[in-house]
């Protein structure tokens, strides 16, 4: 087994919400595995139909996140939010991303009235889990694509200007 890829068995079968450490840990699990092979389950597993449903289904049957649509982390205690995005593979063999990640959805009527240090952009995106997933033609369910990479990201402190500005 590779080193990045945690045991079922030897892992935690839960996380600590509060904690972030904790939900990167569990997110590691899915390393090397399929989002079907994580959750154990193969009859009656309905996948989320449009094209978020991979995020979708990594919240819902994964970490067991209620669905919402509110402009707050989706793990609010941890101050953490939970993103994913399909890879693809070149005929050289590496790894880029598919497409851009989207971070927000700007509410015009509101933002006017945002200061940055207290926006709601940056509460939910100042800490990020990310968990790539290798996309690949012919697999009929995201249910079934292979998570490569899993890992936090926050927003660098020198970039922090540049976005106050913009």
């Amino acid at each position: 087994m590779p080193s990045s890829q945690l045991s079922l068995q030897a892992a935690p079968l839960e996380y600590d919400g509060a904690d972030p450490e904790s939900i990167e840990r569990f997110a590691k699990r899915l390393i090397g595995r399929t989002l079907r092979e994580a959750v154990q389950a193969d009859r009656g597993l309905r996948a989320s139909l449009g094209k978020g449903g991979f995020g979708e289904d990594l919240e819902r049957l994964y970490f067991k996140l209620p669905r919402s649509n509110e402009s707050r982390p989706d793990f609010g205690e941890a101050e953490l939010e939970l993103k994913s995005s399909p890879l693809k593979r070149l005929k050289d063999g590496r790894l880029v991303p598919k497409e851009r990640v989207s971070l927000s959805m700007i509410d015009y009527a509101r933002i006017v009235d945002e200061e940055w240090e207290t926006s709601a952009f940056l509460k939910k995106n100042k800490h990020i889990l990310f968990v790539f997933y290798l996309f690949e033609d012919g697999i009929g369910s995201h249910l079934d694509y292979t998570v490569k990479y899993v890992g936090r990201w926050t927003i660098p402190d020198e970039c922090m200007p540049l976005l106050a500005k913009d």
